[in-house]
């Protein structure tokens, strides 16, 4: 580990001296702006220290971080809370202490958009199937004990049910497509220091449960979905540029036709731009770097749920919620 570090300072690679303070960078994602800056200036004087062939002086940087980190630790979850939504009722499990908590939420429980950055779980949208599609939206903070803080969101511009969420660096949530007595191409943005939502590119087909995929905090990948008429065919939108919506080619192996990502299938990242996709009982893997799924061995058991759902990575095994207890799978 030391040597991994000690190569990057001499390189002056960054990216890889963060990954490895951070646990492969994942304390960065989407948090505050404090611990940014302290690895940052870790990251600086590491690059300096190997620039004079000097001993790396990054010790007060590196302290600053650790403070920060642990400032911050109360908000996000680590990877360790499993959620589910089902029925109107979220249930949230902590897989280091196994402990539970069920809580009955304040919306329609059909249709809703959902999506889980730290310890924040957003919904949006919903109905009841036969109209009255919402434009309501929340926002629930996890505590450690498992208990929720609601926070009622500004409403978006459009009702929708059935719309997939996405988020980009914490501060922005996406609802992408959705149902509208038709499927729907519109897609909005929410600010989350702004409380309010703009509207964004539209997708370049009306369509609604698809997967979604994040990467570098930067782009958004749109699987197939309901009413698609893209056969092997993803869409791809930068949030950064704001730039229309690119459909690009997917390789698939076996075809299949994915649903909504927390709807009827999920994705989680296992490794830098791969990810594991569970959708009706079966796994895939997803490489965005050379545009291919692949359908893998593992079958879901019966009882496990990959809908309204985030899946857990940890120490190569993956883990889902199920009807009696938490469900692992051997990657």
């Amino acid at each position: 580990s030391m040597q991994r570090l000690s190569k990057a300072i001499e390189t002056g690679n960054n990216i890889e001296i963060l990954e490895h303070i951070t646990e492969k960078g994942k304390a960065l994602q989407g948090i505050g702006d404090e611990i940014k800056i302290a690895a940052i200036a870790l990251a600086k004087e590491a690059q300096q220290a190997a620039q004079k062939n000097s001993p790396p002086p990054f010790l007060p940087a590196l302290k600053e971080l650790n403070l920060q980190l642990e400032k911050f630790k109360p908000q996000f979850n680590e990877g360790k809370i499993l959620y589910l939504f089902k029925e109107g009722v979220l249930t949230l499990i902590d897989l280091d202490t196994k402990k539970q908590s069920k809580t009955k939420l304040n919306f329609p429980p059909q249709y809703v958009g959902s999506c889980m950055c730290d310890n924040l779980l957003y919904f949006a949208g919903g109905g009841n199937g036969g109209g009255g599609e919402l434009k309501t939206a929340y926002a629930y903070t996890i505590q450690r004990d498992l208990s929720v803080e609601e926070k009622k969101l500004s409403d978006m511009n459009f009702p929708k049910t059935a719309t997939t969420l996405a988020m980009i660096d914490r501060n922005f949530l996406f609802s992408l497509g959705g149902y509208l007595e038709v499927p729907k191409a519109f897609c909005e943005k929410y600010d989350t220091k702004n409380n309010k939502w703009s509207n964004i590119p539209s997708l370049n087909e009306p369509k609604y449960w698809f997967g979604v995929v994040t990467q570098q905090n930067k782009y958004i990948y749109c699987f197939e979905g309901y009413y698609s008429t893209q056969e092997k065919a993803v869409e791809v939108y930068d949030a950064i540029a704001n730039s229309p919506w690119e459909v690009v080619a997917f390789s698939f192996s076996p075809h299949t036709a994915f649903g909504v990502s927390g709807q009827y299938s999920s994705f989680i990242e296992i490794k830098h731009d791969e990810y594991l996709l569970f959708n009706a009982g079966e796994c895939y893997t997803c490489d965005l770097k050379l545009r291919k799924i692949a359908k893998t061995s593992i079958q879901l058991d019966k009882t496990t749920y990959s809908n309204q759902t985030s899946p857990v990575f940890s120490n190569s095994r993956v883990c889902l919620p199920s009807f009696e207890a938490p469900k692992y799978y051997v990657i």
